[in-house]
């Protein structure tokens, strides 16, 4: 292999360094920002209920003027459960791009209780 072959490939799962290059000035933008090496979804919601830790369906608070608001983070389809990008050849079978969950603060009704709301 000459020393201009072994240049263009780079030890990641399987990506060229062209491949590599084409990523970041496509996901990085012109700014050359940063890539995620497993890059993530962000949405916004303003549920009206969701389960609580002890998996029990709870009401949000929300009124005509005000919702609350919920920022969510979920892995692309495209990398879920894959070995993370940029990542050495040798080490790609010892990573992965998993799905991590949180809990989040919320007014929640409460049908027991005077104001309803706790």
């Amino acid at each position: 292999m000459s020393a201009g072959e072994e240049s263009s490939r780079v030890e990641t799962p399987g990506l060229t360094y062209r491949e590599i290059q084409t990523i970041l000035r496509i996901e990085g933008g012109d700014n050359g920002n940063g890539v995620d090496c497993c890059p993530i979804i962000e949405e916004m919601t303003e549920p009206t209920g969701g389960r609580n830790r002890e998996e029990m369906y709870v009401e949000l608070y929300r009124d005509s003027n005000n919702a609350q608001r919920f920022y969510e983070y979920s892995c692309r389809p495209d990398v879920l459960d894959k070995p993370c990008r940029f990542i050495d050849k040798k080490l790609m079978n010892q990573t992965r791009c998993v799905q991590k969950f949180s809990y989040s603060y919320a007014i929640v009704r409460d049908p027991t209780a005077k104001f309803h709301y706790v």
